[in-house]
C-alpha cells in the first residue's frame, strides 16, 4: 500500500494535477528547493581566474582557449547565473573547483548549468549545481553532447529537471533506436556519444521522461562512490537510463527511492548497454510496470558484483526484470523485494533470448501476487550455481520459482529454502515447473517448502533432480476442497498429466501429507450408499503423487521417514500414469498403521527394478508387515519387476517371465530375479547387471544404474581380418618366373566389434615372417569409433624364389590390443609356377661345379651333343629358371 502511495504522489508531482488517477504527463518545474546556506569566506581579491558572480564566470567561461584553464570559487559563493547556461564548445578544458564546503551554481528553473558540446572537457570539483530546467531538451543541470567530456568530483547536483510541454505517452515513442533533443531525457545529465564521469557526487529530486537523474546515449558513464536518489522519471529509469550501446560502471554507488512509471525503477538498459555494479546498492526503488530496481531489454547486459537490490517493487520483476537481455550476479544478493503480478524477486522474458546467472547470490523475502515469488521464467533461461532462493512466496504458483511453457532453469548446488504459497490452491510451494517447461537440479536441495494444496514441486512440464534432495517438506491442507477428483490427490511432490520427472541419486526425506478432510471423506461415504449413489473418489495422497499419463523415473534414489494419511508413504501411481524405479531404497518408518510406501491403481504401467526396504534399527515390526508395508495395490501383482510370491524361494537364477520381459533391463545386461524372504511372503524384484566381460555404460548417470538405464558395452575387440575381394580369411598370391621377377600386393583389413569405445593398437610380429615375404607397416593405432580400417599391406616377389609345384605357406601374426587382446593368425600362400617355355629358362648340358653340383648358364644357342650311331651316351641336361635356380627335384 505504501508504495501505490509512493507511485500516486510521484506521478501527481509530475503531472501537476491535484486529485485523482494519475496521467502519464510530462514533468512539470517544481517549487525551488532551498539551496544549503553557508557564508562566503573569500571573495575573489587578489585570485587569478576567481569568479564570484554569473558575470565573471561567464566571461572566465568564454575567454577559455585550448589550454586547460582553472577557475575558482570562493567557499560558499552562491551564484546565481540569471537563466544563462554556461557554453564550452571545441576543444577546450576547463576545471571550475571550490574549496571548504564548496560553492554553488543555481540555473533557478531558468536553464541549464552547463553544456559541453563538441569535444569540449569540463572538470568540477567541490561546486555544487541546482535548479537546472529544461523544456523539450535534454540534460537538465549538464548537457554533454558530440564527443564532450564531464567530469564532477565531490560536487551535488539538487532538483534539476527536463520537462517536455506536451503529455507524454509512457508507450509511445519508445527510447531504442535513438532520442530526439525534444524528448526531455537526464533531468540532471544527458551525455549524448559523450563520456561522463562522477566521484564522490550526490544527485537528488532530478525529474525527466527518461532517466530522471542521468540518461546516455551511445556514452560512456562512470560513478564512483556516488549516490542518486528522490528522482523519478515519467517512463523509464528513475535513476540512470542507458541505451544505444552505452556503458557504464558504477563502483560503490547508492540509488535510493527512484522511481519511474513504466520500468527500470533506478536502472534502465536497451539497445546492447553494458553494466557493471560493483559493491553497490539499489534500495526503496518502484516501477509502474517491469522491473523495480534494473529494467533489461534489447539484449543489454548488466553485471552485478557484491551489490544489493533491496525493498524495490513493480507489477512485474521486483528486483529486476530481463527481456531478451542478459544479468549476471555475483556474490549479491535480491532481499525483500516485491511484485504485484509475476517475479518478486526477478522476472526472466524475451522468447528464450533472455537469461539470468547467479554465482553465489541470494534471493531472500521475495514476494509475486500472482506467479514466481523468487523468480519468474517465461521464454527465458536461470541458472543458478551455489545460489539460495531463501523466504520467497507467492499466492497462486511457484513460491521459490515458477518456470513457464518455453522456459528453462538449472539450479548447480543451490538451495531453495522455507518458500511458501499462500492460497489453498497455489501451485509449487518450492518450484512451479508448467507444460513445456524445463527445470535441471543438480546437487541441489529443496528444505522446508511447506505447501497447501498443490504440493512443494508441481510437474506439468519436465523435470530432473540429479544428486539433489526434497527434505522436511509437508503437505497439509490437500484434499480440503471436497469430493471433485482434483482435491484427492497431490502430494510434496506432484507429477500432473504430461509431466515427466526424473530423481537420479536423490533423496526424498522426512517429507509428509496430511488428509484435511479424512472425516468429511467417511461421512460422503457412508451417505452415498445410503442413497445408493457413487461413492466419492478415494483419496490418492503421498509424498510423491503421479496423475494420469504423468511419468516418473527412479533411479537409486531413498525414500526415507516419508509418511501419510492416506494414500501411500512414497509414491502413489494413478491408473495410466508410468513408475520406472531402479535401484530404489524405501526406508520405512517404524509406524503403524501407515499407507504401503508404493501404491499403483490398476491400469498403471509400472517397472519396479532392484528395490530395496529397510526400516530402523530399532523397529519391531514383523517381516510379513514390512512387505505389506512396501508395496500394495497393481504394485503388488502387476509391476513388471516386483511381485509378492508365497511359497520356497524357486531355483537359483529362476525368474518369473513377467519379471524379466524386454525392457525390463537396459541394452546387453543380464536380468536375475532378487528374492527377498518375509516371513510367509517374498517379495520378488529384478535385478540388473552388467557381467563380464560387459561394462557399464559411461552415458549412464552411474555404473551401478547403468544396468537398468544407459545399458551395458560389450567390449571393444578385434573380430575378423579380410582380404577385398578373397574368397577366404588368407592372403593367396600366384607369381610367375620370367625375365624380370614379379611382385604382388595384397591389403589386410580389420574388422572391429564391442558397442564400447576405445582405441585399438596392433603389431604384426616381424621375426616370424620369411624372407619373400614383406608387411608395410608392422604397427599402428585404430582410433576409437572406427569399426573397419586398412591395416597394412603385405607383398611378396618372384625375385630369388625358386619355382616349385607346391606353393611356399607362411603366416602373419597380428596382435589387436584394446579392450580385450586378440591374437590373429593370417596364412599366406605364394605360388611361383613352374615355367614351361625355353624362353624364360636357362638349359643346356650340364656343367660340373667344383662343391660337386651344376651350374645353369643361359646360353644364346645350345652346344651341339655329338653322337654316333649305334652308341649309347649319357648326356646330363641342366633346366633352371631365368636367375638360375633349379626347380626342385
Amino acid at each position: 500500500k505504501a508504495a501505490e502511495v509512493s507511485l500516486l504522489v510521484m506521478m501527481l508531482l509530475l503531472s501537476g494535477g491535484s486529485g485523482g488517477t494519475p496521467s502519464p504527463a510530462a514533468p512539470v518545474a517544481s517549487p525551488l528547493a532551498p539551496v544549503p546556506a553557508a557564508p562566503m569566506v573569500a571573495g575573489c581579491s587578489g585570485l587569478e581566474h576567481c569568479a564570484d558572480s554569473a558575470e565573471s564566470l561567464r566571461s572566465l567561461v568564454h575567454n577559455a582557449s585550448v589550454d586547460a584553464m582553472l577557475i575558482r570559487l570562493p567557499e560558499g559563493a552562491n551564484i546565481d547565473l540569471g537563466g544563462y547556461a554556461l557554453e564550452l564548445r571545441g576543444s577546450v578544458t576547463l576545471r571550475i573547483e571550490s574549496s571548504g564546503f564548496g560553492a554553488w551554481l543555481d540555473a533557478g528553473q531558468r536553464s541549464r548549468v552547463a553544456s559541453v558540446r563538441d569535444g569540449a572537457s569540463l572538470s568540477i570539483v567541490n561546486v555544487h549545481l541546482a535548479h537546472g530546467l529544461v523544456e523539450d531538451e535534454s540534460g537538465g543541470c549538464i548537457l554533454v553532447e558530440d564527443g564532450g567530456t564531464l567530469r564532477m568530483e565531490k560536487s551535488v547536483l539538487l532538483g534539476c529537471e527536463a520537462v517536455a510541454s506536451r503529455p507524454i505517452d509512457p508507450g509511445f515513442p519508445e527510447i531504442r533506436g535513438g532520442v530526439a533533443a525534444a524528448d526531455a531525457h537526464g533531468g540532471t545529465i544527458a551525455s549524448l556519444g559523450s563520456a561522463v564521469e562522477l566521484i564522490d557526487t550526490r544527485i537528488e529530486r532530478s525529474l525527466a521522461v527518461d532517466g530522471a537523474a542521468i540518461f546516455c546515449l551511445g556514452g560512456s558513464l562512470s560513478l564512483l562512490r556516488s549516490t542518486i536518489r528522490d528522482s523519478a522519471a515519467s517512463r523509464e529509469g528513475g535513476a540512470i537510463a542507458l541505451v544505444s550501446a552505452s556503458n557504464a560502471t558504477l563502483r560503490g554507488v547508492s540509488l535510493d527511492n527512484n522511481t519511474a512509471f513504466l520500468g527500470g525503477g533506478a536502472l534502465y538498459l536497451a539497445d546492447a548497454s553494458r553494466l557493471m555494479l560493483v559493491d553497490s546498492f539499489v534500495t526503496r526503488c518502484e516501477a509502474g510496470t517491469v522491473g523495480g530496481a534494473l529494467m533489461l531489454e534489447g539484449d543489454a547486459t548488466a553485471v552485478l558484483r557484491d551489490s544489493r537490490v533491496d525493498l524495490c517493487s513493480a507489477a512485474t520483476g521486483g528486483g529486476a526484470a530481463v527481456d531478451a537481455s542478459r544479468l549476471e550476479m555475483h556474490n549479491s544478493s535480491m532481499t525483500s523485494n516485491r511484485a504485484s503480478e509475476s517475479g518478486g524477486g526477478i522476472s526472466i522474458a524475451g522468447g528464450g533470448m533472455g537469461s539470468v546467472w547467479l554465482v553465489d547470490s541470494l534471493i531472500e523475502d521475495a514476494v509475486a501476487l500472482k506467479e514466481g515469488g523468487g523468480v519468474f521464467v517465461e521464454g527465458g533461461v536461470l541458472l543458478l550455481e551455489r545460489s539460495q532462493i531463501l523466504r520467497c512466496a507467492t499466492h497462486y504458483d511457484g513460491g521459490g520459482m515458477a518456470v513457464l511453457a518455453g522456459g528453462a532453469a538449472e539450479l548447480r548446488e543451490s538451495t531453495v529454502v522455507e518458500c511458501a504459497v499462500h492460497e489453498i490452491r497455489g501451485k509449487g510451494s518450492a518450484l512451479f515447473v508448467n507444460f513445456g517447461a524445463s527445470v535441471v537440479l543438480r546437487r541441489t536441495r529443496i528444505e522446508r517448502c511447506d505447501s497447501a494444496m498443490y504440493g512443494t514441486v508441481y510437474v506439468g512440464g519436465r523435470l530432473t533432480l540429479a544428486s539433489s534432495a526434497i527434505a522436511h517438506c509437508v503437505a497439509r491442507d490437500i484434499g480440503g476442497s471436497g469430493s471433485d477428483y482434483a482435491s484427492r490427490r497431490g502430494g510434496v511432490v506432484w507429477v500432473v498429466h504430461g509431466g515427466v520427472a526424473r530423481l537420479t541419486d536423490s533423496t526424498i526425506d522426512d517429507c509428509h501429507t496430511y488428509d484435511a478432510s479424512p472425516t468429511w471423506h467417511s461421512s460422503m461415504t457412508l451417505r452415498a450408499r445410503s442413497r445408493r449413489l457413487a461413492a466419492p473418489p478415494e483419496p490418492s495422497f503421498a509424498p510423491v503423487s503421479v496423475d494420469p499419463h504423468g511419468t516418473l523415473s527412479l533411479a537409486n534414489t531413498v525414500f526415507s521417514n516419508c509418511t501419510a494419511q492416506t494414500g501411500a508413504s512414497a509414491v502413489f501411481v494413478s491408473a495410466e500414469a508410468h513408475l520406472r524405479t531402479a535401484m530404489l531404497s524405501l526406508e520405512l518408518p517404524c509406524l503403524a498403521g501407515v499407507p504401503p510406501a508404493i501404491h499403483a491403481d490398476r491400469g498403471a504401467d509400472l517397472s519396479i527394478r532392484a528395490l530395496s526396504v529397510s526400516q530402523p534399527d530399532n523397529c519391531r515390526r514383523a517381516p510379513a508387515e514390512l512387505a505389506a508395508s512396501a508395496v500394495s495395490g497393481a504394485a503388488a501383482t502387476l509391476g513388471a519387476g516386483v511381485s509378492l510370491v508365497g511359497g520356497e524361494q524357486p531355483g537359483a537364477g529362476e525368474a518369473p517371465a513377467s519379471l524379466c520381459s524386454a525392457g525390463t533391463c537396459a541394452t546387453d545386461a543380464a536380468c536375475t530375479a532378487d528374492y527377498e524372504a518375509m516371513a510367509d511372503a517374498l517379495m520378488v524384484t529384478a535385478r540388473c547387471s552388467c557381467e563380464p566381460p560387459n561394462l557399464p555404460s559411461p552415458e549412464a548417470a552411474s555404473a551401478e544404474l547403468a544396468p537398468y538405464e544407459g545399458g551395458c558395452l560389450t567390449p571393444r575387440e578385434g573380430v575378423t581380418v579380410s582380404v577385398p575381394q578373397a574368397v577366404a580369411e588368407n592372403v593367396v598370391i600366384e607369381l610367375s618366373k620370367t625375365s624380370r621377377p614379379e611382385t604382388a600386393n595384397r591389403t589386410i583389413v580389420l574388422h572391429m566389434g564391442g558397442s564400447s569405445s576405445a582405441e585399438a593398437r596392433w603389431t604384426v610380429d616381424e621375426g616370424a615372417l620369411p624372407p619373400w615375404l614383406s608387411v608395410w607397416p608392422t604397427s599402428g593405432v585404430l582410433p576409437a569409433g572406427v569399426d573397419k580400417a586398412a591395416l597394412f599391406t603385405v607383398s611378396a616377389s618372384s625375385a630369388h624364389v625358386a619355382e616349385q609345384s607346391e606353393p611356399y605357406t607362411a603366416a602373419i601374426n597380428l596382435t589387436v590390443s584394446s579392450q580385450r587382446t586378440k591374437l590373429f593368425r593370417v596364412p599366406v600362400l605364394v605360388i611361383v609356377a613352374v615355367t614351361t617355355s625355353a624362353k624364360h629358362s636357362m638349359w643346356g648340358e650340364a656343367r660340373p661345379t667344383e662343391e660337386g653340383s651344376f651350374e645353369c648358364e643361359r646360353a644364346d644357342a645350345p652346344p651341339p651333343v655329338e653322337l654316333e650311331v649305334g652308341e649309347e651316351r649319357e648326356v646330363v641336361f641342366t633346366a633352371c629358371d631365368s636367375e638360375g635356380l633349379p626347380p626342385p627335384p
